[in-house]
């Protein structure tokens, strides 16, 4: 049921007209996402999946870095465990994709935050889901 109404707020957030609701409704998706994670074992294929897809709509909700990095840890944390039973299942290419430009974000940024160049109160995202490049992005009120 999460899962679905991740979906549904997502395509709430790209149809919004106004940047407010459409952090709102990202903010929503990633919410539902985070909880169609918990309801699976941690080892499951899936769980990673949607808690990489509650990433990806964090950087779309300009969240900062001290909310988003957390889910990254989550992230790294249900991979880990996921990759020793389903790395070779149908689909895993995939997902296997979202979750690798998840954890390279993550790397990045913890290596500015070590640096000092970025902090987790910065507001960060990739310039494309291609390659990830991050830049910062203005805060709206």
């Amino acid at each position: 049921m999460h899962r679905s109404l991740g979906w549904y707020h997502r395509q709430r957030a790209i149809a919004a007209t106004k940047k407010k609701l459409a952090f709102r409704e990202y903010a929503e998706t990633a919410d539902h996402y985070c909880q169609a994670a918990e309801a699976l074992p941690e080892d499951d294929e899936k769980c990673t999946y949607f808690l990489a897809v509650a990433v990806e709509v964090s950087w779309d909700s300009s969240k900062p870095l001290k909310d988003i990095m957390p889910l990254v840890a989550r992230v790294s944390f249900s991979f880990t465990k996921a990759r020793q039973i389903w790395e070779h299942s149908a689909g895993s290419e995939h997902r296997l994709e979202h979750v690798g430009k998840v954890l390279s974000f993550g790397i990045k940024c913890k290596k500015a935050i070590d640096e000092g160049v970025m902090s987790l109160d910065s507001v960060v995202k990739p310039i494309s889901r291609v390659r990830i490049v991050l830049v910062r992005e203005s805060r709206v009120n």
